[in-house]
Parts: C-alpha cells; structure tokens; sequence
C-alpha cells in the first residue's frame, strides 16, 4: 500500500510542472509612443526688421500670446508697432488656428485672423482692416529645435499680399526658446529675434 501511494505522490509531482506551464504569461507591457514638445501654449515677444522694397526700412517690437483649451484647436493675439523715417505702424491681429499632427514630430498649422493696421506715411494716417491667414508645418528637428515653415496670405480693403516665413526655435531653458524668424515677400522683407515661454 504505501508503495502505491509512493508511486501515486511521484506521479502527481511530476505533472505540477506541465499544470503549471499552461496559465499564460502576463503580456508585455505596451511601449509608450514619445510624445513631442510642440506647444501651443505660450508666450512671446521680440524684435523685427523690415525693408520696403527700398522705400523705407523700420524697426520695431511685437508681442504674442496663444492658448489651446481643447486638443487641435488654439486661439492667439498679436500686437506689434514698427518705426521708420518714412513710415510708422501698429499692428493687431486675433484669430484661431487649428493643427493636425501628421506624424509624431510633425504638425500641419493652419490659422486664419483678423487685423487692423495703422499706418502713418510722410505725414498722412491710415486705417484699415485685414484678413490674414497661414498654412505650414511645424516640425521638431531635435530635442531642442523647432523649424516653422508657412505661407502667408492678407487681404485688406486695397490689395492682397503673399509671403512665405521661416522661423527657428532653440530651447536654452525648460519651456523657454530663443527665436530667429524671417519672412520674404515681393514688396517686403524682414527678420526678427525672440523669446518664448512654454506653459
């Protein structure tokens, strides 16, 4: 009898290790896609430079400010004055944008405005309103450079513009970037530096 249950016990032993190999293994963990520092939350200001196709060349300052309460979507203001011997301005613009992230560290942005511009020429003001608009990329290039490429369209109530525009953006601190940026068009050209802030 006790050889019976000796062998019985062995033989049970014996099958623990196929029991035991049959509950599956607990699946690996998902690796999680990086996520790329392209915000549209922030806060900038800076400088510019602009030559009127020989006319006048002005310099000045303008001031950003974009917020995005919900996921593609971002409002933004700008303000900016510029002064020349020839001509003075102040600018003003507010509008929407919305962006669509084409692969991982690319964002296709297109923002649509309305602005108002005053302009001072050898002594005679004007005002007037315009439609701006824009479509291009935003592409993170590294960790710490952005590249912004656009094309930009305005209508006001005499003309209508076109320009393209390039920027590059350099982290030199957490949520903090140093700015080169500079536009060309048939009639005007410029370039400008600046800081932006990341919230």
């Amino acid at each position: 009898m006790k050889l019976t249950q000796s062998i019985l016990a062995t033989l049970l032993l014996s099958t623990l290790p196929v029991v035991a190999g049959t509950t599956p293994a607990p699946a690996a963990p998902t690796p999680v896609a990086e996520t790329p520092d392209i915000s549209y939350n922030n806060l900038e200001a800076g400088w510019f430079h602009r030559d009127f196709d020989g006319f006048d060349t002005t310099d000045g300052y303008y001031t950003y400010a974009s917020f995005s309460p919900v996921q593609s979507l971002f409002v933004f203001a700008e303000w900016g004055q510029d002064f020349g011997d020839l001509v003075d301005r102040d600018l003003f613009s507010v509008g929407a944008g919305v962006f669509v992230p084409l692969v991982p560290r690319v964002h296709w942005v297109t923002t649509a405005a309305a602005g108002y511009v005053k302009t001072d020429t050898l002594g005679e003001s004007d005002d007037s309103w315009a439609f701006d608009a824009s479509t291009g990329l935003r592409v993170e290039l590294c960790k710490i450079c952005e590249l912004q490429v656009a094309y930009n369209f305005s209508l006001d109530s005499e003309d209508e513009y076109h320009s393209a525009s390039v920027g590059l953006y350099f982290d030199v601190a957490p949520n903090v970037q140093l700015i080169t940026r500079g536009y060309f068009s048939e009639d005007e050209n410029g370039f400008g530096a600046g800081v932006r802030l990341n919230f």
